[in-house]
């Protein structure tokens, strides 16, 4: 084995990197330098194209989300968030989601008492957050039997 480790290449010739042969090019030989119009006009077309997939790209993602909007819970707007008008209002039941408070919401104005539902803050997605039945008061215990002890 050889200690100094020297590879001897015989009758080997280098060919040149087609990726990189357009800088070894100088003005005015081979045709197609790196500065002639030609190959300008292919750089600005290629990036024309990348633009147009990233601008179609995009306008499809703004597309999708404008046409479905932010999940919103059903029955939103029954729902009074931070209103100060309901303070003063007796609290029946405290809920986690808004389908359940509707429900029982809807039970008590089905027997003909005033009732709305009131939160501090605003709900997640998904619907669910600290909801507080509310009736009027001097209504709280017509309220509280109507419900019962379900």
């Amino acid at each position: 084995m050889n200690d100094n480790r020297t590879i001897l290449v015989t009758g080997a010739t280098k060919r040149p990197n087609p990726r990189r042969s357009h800088r070894l090019r100088t003005r005015g030989h081979g045709g197609d330098s790196a500065s002639s119009p030609r190959s300008s006009s292919r750089r600005a077309a290629a990036s024309a194209r990348r633009l147009r997939v990233v601008g179609l790209r995009e306008s499809l993602k703004r597309l999708c989300t404008s046409a479905t909007g932010p999940p919103v819970p059903d029955g939103i707007a029954e729902l009074h968030v931070g209103d100060p008008r309901y303070d003063d209002w007796d609290i029946v039941r405290d809920f986690s989601e808004l389908e359940a408070a509707r429900a029982w919401r809807q039970q008590l104005t089905d027997t003909g008492i005033e009732a709305v539902l009131t939160s501090d803050w605003p709900l997640d997605e998904w619907g669910r957050g600290d909801i507080s039945l509310r009736v009027p008061p001097g209504s709280w215990s017509e309220a509280e039997h109507t419900l019962g002890d379900e």
